[in-house]
């Protein structure tokens, strides 16, 4: 499972998001044991993939249930959200979106290609299959966040996966937590687009795999 992975390795793939809530997120991992970090990844999964589970004939646990519960209280506690808004207020300068954009698009040329929207936000498209996968990068001043979506070819508005869609936060099963970069200097810019280029790469690499044997019955 991608998740014992993420957790073995320290969570290479979260730390690469830089804004306060990943950093939160990573705190509350970081005050675990190795068990219960690897028991609280695999809960939070669990229940973001429940319907899922429920067409394997499997059930959450109330074990599941709690430790989700658990994650998103501390998550969301009063304090954690006052000291992130601080965080976002005392922020006095951050990249321009021109030049995020530009940057995004020169680390995403050589796996997605050239994008096929270029108004205000990025657009790309790659088949695999039968599926269209549209990778969509929202932009921002100084930020920007991006989010997949599966479609089947005969089909475009029946769309597979979660509605808002698949990213690092949905992949891992932090739901709603799925926050964007936050760039204050060209350094920060540079390594979130080289950042993104990775974490793209490895979901379309994955993808392949994930769709075989997946069909889809025209209504």
């Amino acid at each position: 499972m991608e998740i014992q992975r993420e957790v073995r390795e320290d969570f290479p793939s979260l730390r690469m998001l830089l804004n306060p809530e990943t950093q939160n997120i990573i705190k509350i991992f970081d005050s675990l044991s190795p068990e219960q970090k690897l028991e609280l990844a695999i809960a939070l999964v669990r229940f973001s993939q429940r319907r899922t589970l429920s067409l394997l004939g499997e059930n959450l646990t109330d074990r599941d249930q709690e430790l989700d519960h658990w994650f998103y209280n501390e998550a969301n506690s009063h304090s954690q959200i006052i000291k992130q808004l601080e965080y976002r207020n005392s922020i006095q300068q951050v990249v321009d979106s021109k030049r995020i954009k530009s940057l995004v698009s020169k680390e995403l040329e050589p796996i997605l290609g050239k994008p096929f929207s270029r108004r205000g936000d990025l657009g790309y498209q790659t088949i695999i299959n039968c599926w269209s996968v549209k990778t969509w990068i929202e932009i921002g001043k100084g930020t920007f966040r991006y989010f997949h979506t599966i479609f089947h070819q005969d089909e475009k508005s029946i769309r597979l996966g979660p509605g808002v869609g698949v990213s690092i936060g949905v992949w891992f099963g932090l739901g709603s937590i799925n926050t964007p970069w936050i760039c204050t200097t060209e350094e920060e810019a540079e390594q979130s687009a080289k950042s993104l280029n990775i974490l793209c790469d490895h979901f379309l690499n994955a993808l392949p795999d994930l769709l075989e044997g997946l069909f889809y019955e025209k209504s």
